[in-house]
């Protein structure tokens, strides 16, 4: 009776140890709720866009498309609380900002006139993103091997295995400022890297089908 009971007190034990972290885990990323989306003109001529939730929001990950021009926002374990799903903004480089809720994770995307830089930062609650005015006139794009503007360039490309198995391509840039737009065309996904040279060194086909 004695070896059973100092079984079942270390199997207890054991059961504690596992479950009691992934609680506390489980706990710390609780989902946040969207609870409002409100905007405001920068001194610069751009926008603000707020996003106010009901608990610590998570960094979230961000990206732009080109075409058609858009900032898309993800954020993970947040949920939406908006009566709307798109609201109408209409100032600044933005014409509206629609939520977009999905297993887990919350999708804001910010639909624009044209692509233009960007910054997206959290405090607490609230998660700001800033878009710099439009850029009146044409945009040039950097040619493979010239200088882009402010020194925007393409340093290196590599090809690694994910943990999981999966593969990935890692671009390393000279600057955060790149504009990147994502997108699938016949069958492949194209990555386009606006302003950013590419060096003559790095323009040549790769063979990724072994994958270190």
């Amino acid at each position: 009776m004695k070896r059973r009971q100092r079984i079942s007190q270390a199997q207890v034990r054991k059961w504690l140890t596992v479950a009691v972290p992934a609680m506390f885990a489980s706990m710390c990323l609780q989902a946040a709720t969207l609870t409002n989306i409100v905007h405001a003109p920068t001194p610069s001529g751009g926008l603000q866009l707020q996003l106010q939730a009901d608990a610590d929001l998570s960094p979230g990950k961000a990206f732009m498309i080109n075409d058609p021009p858009r900032l898309v926002v993800d954020l993970a374990a947040t949920d939406s609380g908006l009566a709307q799903r798109t609201q109408p903004i209409n100032a600044g480089p933005a014409q509206s900002v629609s939520v977009v809720p999905a297993e887990g994770r919350t999708r804001v995307v910010v639909n624009l006139t044209q692509p233009v830089r960007w910054s997206v930062n959290t405090s607490g609650k609230t998660m700001f993103v800033t878009l710099d005015a439009p850029v009146v006139g044409k945009v040039e794009t950097a040619s493979v091997g010239a200088g882009a503007a402010g020194g925007r360039s393409i340093s290196d490309i590599d090809f690694r295995r994910g943990e999981q198995g999966e593969g990935r391509v890692i671009v390393d840039l000279t600057s955060a400022d790149v504009q990147i737009d994502t997108r699938p065309q016949g069958g492949r996904l194209v990555v386009e890297f606006k302003g950013a040279a590419l060096p003559a060194s790095l323009s040549r086909r790769r063979r990724v089908s072994i994958l270190v």
